[in-house]
């Protein structure tokens, strides 16, 4: 799709007519969608006060052209408000961000064979205007939002970048490889909003995007001290089959609220918390095998190379991790490996038009 205005068919009006031609065009995901009708887009494009040809960006490896019309389509077929759409056109310039390689280089995440996909998290008082949840599961609140800002991303990626069986060439096409977004739990944090620890006023609102591994569950009922939690969680990310034990990534730790409150009370900020994992999360070099370091970036190889008891800790610096207080009550956390750029760079103010 390398036009700057978007394709205009005839289907039935009828909705599984609808479905099946969308389908049949492999535009779609496997689940149903809203027909994005020329008066659905207008309307969409008229909540924001700007115009359909408006350039967004290229999607690789197809180098598609993203306008706001295209966007838009994808957004409604993924069953978004207009109002949904600041979100997605933030996350959409971290994307095309040509600073960094991944994920402004989207043809590795559209082409890989691994199962990393993107995770958005939204931080400031969006969250609430459009319903975003922070993924609690006992919440009366609407989750649209969540699953249709998340589907408009994948959308978007396979239509204006990829196309499935041809650029996504994933070992295991399971659901969670697809886009997922989620909102900070600001209000159960102990510490500072992720976006305010970057820079921004707790009047904005942001959005990350991430490129990440299905979560990791970990639970530790068992621990007496924030100090024994901790620990463990540091043995489980570091293991030497995770990408993220040898320096090649950006991992992120999303906490319960519950588990970062314990470490609160106990006086760890979160600064503290990213230090003990810098200090902890390390795997003895012989673990790895006598010839993994030999795929190791050669920057990273150059420090292990001899001693079998080397302790490889799993980043350069204690910021390099990233620290999250997403989802409700429980005994558990997550960890998210595999972001392999900086945070800073991942993360854009959300842009929402002024009320005419």
């Amino acid at each position: 799709m390398s036009t700057k205005r978007a394709r205009v068919v005839e289907v039935m009006d009828d909705m599984e007519a609808v479905y099946k031609y969308l389908d049949g065009e492999r535009l779609l995901d496997g689940l149903p969608a809203i027909p994005p009708t020329k008066d659905k887009v207008k309307r969409f494009l008229e909540a924001m006060g700007r115009e359909a040809d408006e350039a967004v960006g290229y999607l690789e490896p197809l180098g598609g052209l993203m306008t706001l019309e295209k966007v838009a389509a994808n957004a409604i077929m993924a069953g978004c408000q207009p109002e949904y759409m600041p979100v997605i056109l933030a996350a959409l310039e971290v994307l095309c961000d040509t600073r960094h390689p991944l994920p402004g280089d989207v043809a590795e995440l559209q082409t890989t064979s691994h199962s990393k996909h993107l995770l958005l998290v939204v931080n400031g008082p969006i969250r609430k205007a459009l319903g975003i949840t922070s993924g609690e599961s006992g919440t009366n609140v609407s989750w649209r939002a969540n699953a249709t800002i998340g589907r408009a991303l994948q959308l978007i990626l396979l239509n204006l970048g990829g196309l499935p069986g041809v650029t996504e060439w994933k070992t295991w096409g399971f659901y969670v490889n697809r886009c997922y977004c989620m909102g900070e739990n600001e209000e159960r944090s102990p510490w500072e909003p992720f976006h305010v620890e970057h820079g921004f006023s707790p009047s904005d609102s942001t959005v990350t995007v991430l490129s990440v591994e299905p979560p990791h569950h970990m639970e530790l009922t068992w621990a007496s001290t924030s100090q024994e939690l901790l620990l463990a969680f540091a043995r489980t990310m570091s293991a030497p089959a995770c990408r993220d034990s040898y320096g090649d990534c950006y991992p992120t730790l999303v906490l319960g609220p519950d588990q970062a409150k314990g470490l609160a009370t106990s006086g760890f900020s979160k600064e503290d918390v990213k230090r003990f994992l810098y200090e902890h999360a390390r795997t003895p070099y012989h673990e790895f095998g006598a010839d993994a370091g030999a795929r190791w970036q050669a920057h990273w190889r150059k420090f292990f190379a001899h001693d079998p008891f080397t302790l490889v800790p799993m980043v350069a610096r204690p910021q390099d991790f990233t620290v999250l207080v997403i989802g409700g009550p429980g005994p558990q956390s997550l960890h998210l490996p595999l972001n392999k750029v900086p945070v800073e760079l991942c993360i854009r103010q959300i842009q929402v038009p002024r009320s005419r």
